[in-house]
């Protein structure tokens, strides 16, 4: 390799490391605005009402976490909260669809990447079960006293593909 050529391989070398910063950043700011704002129920990144059903609305957010996509906010009684009448509020972001197999890997990826913008105050738990909406979840939740965000695996009925969720839920 000539000289010329190192020089530009050395220079796209040092892009692709701060392009990298600055996307972590950019997914950390966004995200920690997020949680900020959640004792608001999410009001501030409520776009359009995309689905009005029976039990719950969903609204277009404003913005799209870095790295994901469809991000959406769920206000309604969709859970055993809804028998003492409280709303519950909830982003969603969908991070990927992919095979099956493959799905746990980016969930992994994500439990690595989670804790880094959360802090200490938010507690690790695995997670495992089914539910009627989503179907079979498997991943690990992030909990603080007031919130919960999860990162997990929803497998497709009938189908080797999942879809990769990041949930922030207020309790």
């Amino acid at each position: 390799m000539n000289k010329r050529m190192k020089k530009y391989f050395i220079l796209f070398f040092l892009f692709a490391i701060a392009f990298k910063i600055h996307c972590q950043d950019s997914f950390s700011e966004q995200l920690k605005k997020i949680l900020a704002d959640s004792d608001n129920n999410f009001s501030t990144f409520k776009g359009s009402v995309s689905e009005l059903r029976k039990v719950d609305t969903t609204f277009v957010s404003k913005i799209t976490l870095d790295g994901t996509s469809k991000n959406t906010i769920e206000t309604g009684h969709w859970n055993k909260q809804e028998q003492s009448g409280k709303e519950t509020n909830a982003y969603y972001a969908l991070i990927d669809s992919l095979e099956f197999k493959k799905g746990m890997d980016i969930v992994k990826k994500w439990k690595r990447k989670l804790p880094n913008v959360l802090g200490k105050s938010y507690h690790q738990k695995e997670i495992s079960l089914y539910d009627e909406r989503f179907g079979s979840l498997k991943g690990v939740s992030f909990s603080s006293e007031r919130i919960t965000v999860a990162v997990y695996r929803s497998a497709l009925p009938k189908s080797e593909y999942c879809h990769i969720y990041l949930c922030i839920s207020v309790k």
